[in-house]
């Protein structure tokens, strides 16, 4: 019997039927382990069209939602560190093509990287950084790219 086949006669006799209703807000977690988590679930007949994601463990989606939580109970107030980190937008360093070995890639990003010093930013572009300078950069800043 096809795996098609097989949710055709247990969705039809089952006593709670298939919603294909939007207003369900529906989420499934997939915690697998290393032997099955190549297999391709979502693709199943059963799973197709639903939202899903894969989680490395129970504790790590406990955590998420704990997470979420404290995110929505301290929105508006002042920033709690205990919540995550802040990030100041102006607080960023890019390093760009040090090792000049990414000639396309250095142009494609130049403007970006031209309108990050504009907007506070530090940064190299095609040029290696020393190990003091690497280490001053994460010290000093909330953001290096």
């Amino acid at each position: 019997m096809m795996l098609e086949e097989y949710n055709a006669k247990t969705t039809k006799q089952t006593k709670y039927p298939k919603t294909t209703s939007k207003t369900v807000d529906e989420h499934l977690f997939l915690v697998l382990d290393k032997n099955v988590q190549g297999l391709p679930w979502e693709s199943l007949p059963i799973l197709r069209g639903r939202s899903i994601s894969r989680v490395p463990g129970v504790q790590f989606l406990l955590d998420r939602l704990s997470f979420a939580k404290c995110k929505r109970e301290s929105a508006g107030k002042l920033h709690d560190p205990r919540f995550g980190a802040a990030v100041d937008p102006r607080k960023g360093y890019y390093i760009l093509n040090p090792s000049k070995d990414l000639g396309k890639t250095e142009e494609r990003f130049r403007d970006w990287a031209q309108d990050m010093k504009k907007a506070g930013w530090g940064g190299v572009i095609g040029q290696a950084l020393s190990e003091q300078q690497f280490i001053n950069a994460l010290e000093t800043q909330d953001l290096v790219v």
